[in-house]
């Protein structure tokens, strides 16, 4: 894929880059991808785990 492509092969649809990115530096994921149907992502980073979650007012919280 030519390198001026919005979209990036193999990350999925809804992921996109800014113009002038790589997937390498920055990726951009619409939420409701990352939360699914229940609105809740545990991340696990640095041996800890994360809860993103959307609240009932559309927003997103990130917990510890």
């Amino acid at each position: 894929m030519n390198k001026n492509s919005r979209t990036e092969a193999g990350v999925g649809e809804g992921v996109r880059l800014s113009e002038g990115s790589t997937e390498a530096a920055v990726r951009r994921v619409r939420s409701d991808m990352l939360l699914g149907p229940g609105g809740v992502l545990i991340i696990e980073h640095a041996g800890r785990e994360y809860c993103l979650r959307q609240t009932s007012t559309g927003k997103l919280i990130l917990t510890a």
